[in-house]
């Protein structure tokens, strides 16, 4: 999602550097610096759609992840614990910073750099916290990786006898 959200302001000049011909009695008619305005707000209005559908995403991997841990596997209270972390993570990026982040984002896109400067620091702030809670859950991601990967689990030397506990005889009370 960060590379999405990287390249999307570069969208508009490149737009306003290639555009055909029918484009561009259009951007005379308003005004380089307008269009420019206006590219710049579809932009980033496009990368908050996309930001939020992914937030939506994440929430549902991270729940699908806990739950398919808690009831499809036999993993440790480690491994749930770091994967619910993950989950709530998800939730506060998706519930408590990401709608002051677009709505700020909103506030700024039309304003002058003077009158955007308060807000855009709070939002400069707020994408920090984002980015922070973003990296926590890569390392989180890690250890929940390194965790499952590495966990204490039987060897495949005794699958077999675990396979073939019929056949001990000290298990034919079956049938006798």
């Amino acid at each position: 999602m960060a590379w999405i959200a990287a390249d999307n302001p570069s969208v508009p000049s490149r737009t306003m550097s290639s555009a055909d011909p029918a484009a561009s009695l259009r951007v005379r008619a308003l005004g380089p610096v307008e269009v420019t305005a206006l590219l710049r707000h579809e932009a980033a209005e496009i990368t908050r759609d996309e930001q939020d559908v992914w937030g939506f995403v994440e929430m549902g991997l991270g729940a699908f992840l806990f739950c398919f841990l808690l009831f499809g596997t036999q993993e440790g209270k480690l491994s749930l614990a770091i994967a619910l972390l993950m989950l709530i993570a998800a939730v506060v990026q998706r519930l408590f910073l990401a709608p002051p982040i677009n709505t700020l984002g909103r506030l700024t896109d039309f304003m002058s750099t003077d009158a955007a400067a308060g807000y855009k620091a709070r939002m400069m702030v707020l994408q920090g916290a984002y980015a922070g809670v973003e990296i926590a859950k890569w390392v989180m991601g890690a250890c929940l990786a390194a965790t499952l990967i590495g966990g204490r689990r039987p060897h495949s030397g005794n699958s077999w006898q675990q396979i073939n506990v019929v056949n001990k005889p000290n298990h034919r009370h079956v049938n006798g």
